[in-house]
């Protein structure tokens, strides 16, 4: 008897805490077919959020991916927002409210895309962790963290439209 309200109460313990820590989804992007089927970046991406969550207490519950769509296309605002696992997240985000990503780039390559994924990200209420920049504050509104972003958000597509030029 005196076991199974131990094993009761250890449970219900359990339970509890769960509910308090942070439960997270991850959302994982590479840009090629080749990326995919050689398995270059998305186990990468995946051990690094995992990794994050071990280390800040945070319960991964799922990663999303979106393997081979790049964030690079000639049809510029149509196709870079072809992210169907990225929107397939937003429409679970109802308990869940952080997205954990390695990249900023991995979540945009351009300002226009920034803007659209941010203002989802606002809708549903989340926030983003970016495990390759710690200290970046994704989510504060004070001058300087909106200025950091924004210069990230420069340099994501600076890198974008490299590539682009590089590949064509």
């Amino acid at each position: 008897m005196f076991v199974a309200v131990l094993y009761y109460t250890h449970k219900q313990e359990e339970r509890r805490r769960m509910d308090i820590l942070e439960h997270a989804y991850g959302y994982v992007r590479v840009s090629t077919n080749i990326q995919v089927k050689e398995g270059l970046g998305i186990e990468g991406q995946k051990e690094e959020i995992q990794k994050y969550c071990r280390g800040a207490g945070i319960i991964l519950d799922d990663i999303f991916v979106d393997g081979g769509v790049s964030g690079v296309t000639k049809e510029e605002d149509e196709d870079s927002m072809y992210r169907p696992a990225f929107f397939e997240m937003l429409a679970h985000m109802e308990s869940v409210k952080t997205i954990i990503v390695y990249a900023t780039d991995r979540l945009w390559r351009n300002n226009i895309s920034a803007y659209i994924v941010q203002k989802e990200l606002r809708r549903v209420g989340a926030k983003i962790i970016v495990t390759s920049q710690p200290n970046l504050d994704m989510n504060s509104n004070k001058p300087g963290d909106k200025l950091f972003r924004h210069v990230m958000e420069a340099f994501d597509e600076y890198s974008r439209d490299a590539t682009v030029q590089r590949l064509h």
